[in-house]
């Protein structure tokens, strides 16, 4: 639901095409961070994964292929994947480049379902046919709200003007900031700002002009994942996306694992398949951000008339009526569910693997493993 951030006006729905989706093989799903770790967590330890809790690490050496814990312990592998965020040590090995001086920062926070059903005008966040997610167009701010699911609870993204009281996720935010942030907003907006007792603020840091970085060390097999390589907006829709597409494109390259001299080849196969990808969607979410967040002027005024004429005429307000009238939204959003992670590292093999696996004289029996250890690092801060 597509709403004005200064006076509620809604612009119009979009009610996401179930073929559309099925086709994609995907969904949307609305879900408390902590759970889908806990379900990552789950998995993993369900399939042999020695995951440490409470300790932090203290040092990498690609070269060594060692990872020395704070407890002094000393963990050894094939290969190291570093999966610890855009500000962690695995990343700071690889490149020190900082991100763009940031002018936006992003407050986060989760207001209680009981809460917003006793309210008449609130509840109406709860009252529709379909779960639904809540984009508000403001100059120089954008709101977006959802309910959580499995919690009884609404989440709310708030963006705007960078304030001086950004931090990390771990670290509580000012609520005033906040509220300041939703005080020209609408009435519903205030309300919920109101209502909430807890929030984080993240600086909205654009990556996006580290495009010739690589993602795989110089000095030893050691490669980044998640937004460790390709950091997304605090929010962004597609974050925990890009990282299961990660780890599907890097499961399907070592399932041919089979002998260690292929590790490097993955590597860097990996940082191909994936760039391209990862920065597309990273461009589109900012892009999204700064769409929504138009100053007053002739661009916001042709987006929201745009978006209340295919209300008006009962239509969803990104579908296309037809090819010539799509939008660029639209085409943006066929070119994110389109993408098959695992078929594009299928195409590398048969193009590229096979290919490289026949000239080493392995031709037979490529589905093999070889006793090859790769070890994925949560860095602590």
């Amino acid at each position: 639901m597509l709403c004005i951030d200064e006076s509620g006006e809604c612009l119009g729905p979009h009610i996401w095409n179930e073929e559309m989706l099925r086709e994609a093989r995907g969904e949307f799903i609305f879900a408390h961070h902590a759970d889908f770790r806990r379900l990552l967590y789950n998995a993993a330890v369900s399939l042999g994964a020695d995951v440490r809790l409470g300790t932090s690490v203290a040092s990498i050496d690609p070269e060594a292929q060692t990872v020395t814990l704070e407890n002094g312990d000393v963990l050894s592998a094939d290969v190291i994947i570093g999966a610890d965020g855009a500000h962690g040590m695995a990343r700071r090995l690889i490149t020190d480049e900082p991100p763009e001086p940031h002018s936006m920062v992003m407050y986060s926070t989760l207001v209680s379902k009981k809460a917003i059903i006793a309210d008449p005008e609130l509840r109406y966040f709860y009252d529709r046919d379909y779960t639904s997610m809540f984009s508000w167009f403001g100059n120089g701010r954008v709101s977006i709200g959802f309910p959580v699911g499995g919690k009884d609870e609404f989440a709310l993204f708030v963006y705007g003007s960078a304030d001086g009281f950004e931090s990390t996720w771990r670290e509580p935010a000012l609520l005033d900031g906040m509220k300041e942030a939703l005080s020209l907003g609408e009435p519903r907006l205030q309300k919920l700002g109101e209502l909430a007792t807890y929030a984080t603020c993240l600086p909205v840091q654009d990556f996006r002009k580290l495009e010739d970085e690589e993602w795989v060390h110089e000095d030893g097999p050691m490669l980044l994942i998640g937004d460790a390589a390709h950091p997304y907006p605090p929010g962004a829709i597609q974050t925990l996306a890009m990282a299961i597409e990660d780890g599907a494109v890097l499961a399907k390259l070592f399932s041919h694992l089979r002998s260690s001299d292929q590790i490097t080849s993955f590597l860097y196969a990996f940082n191909d398949l994936r760039f391209k990808r990862c920065n597309t969607v990273c461009v589109k979410e900012f892009t999204d951000i700064f769409f929504m967040a138009m100053p007053p002027g002739p661009e916001s005024d042709g987006r929201d008339n745009h978006f209340r004429g295919r209300r008006d005429r009962g239509l969803n307000v990104l579908d296309a009526e037809s090819l010539e009238d799509e939008t660029p939204q639209w085409t943006e959003i066929k070119e994110v569910f389109g993408y098959d992670a695992e078929d594009e590292a299928d195409n590398w093999w048969q193009e590229w693997g096979l290919l490289r696996e026949r000239a080493a004289g392995r031709a037979e029996g490529l589905n093999g493993f070889s006793d090859v250890q790769v070890m994925q690092v949560q860095v602590g801060s």
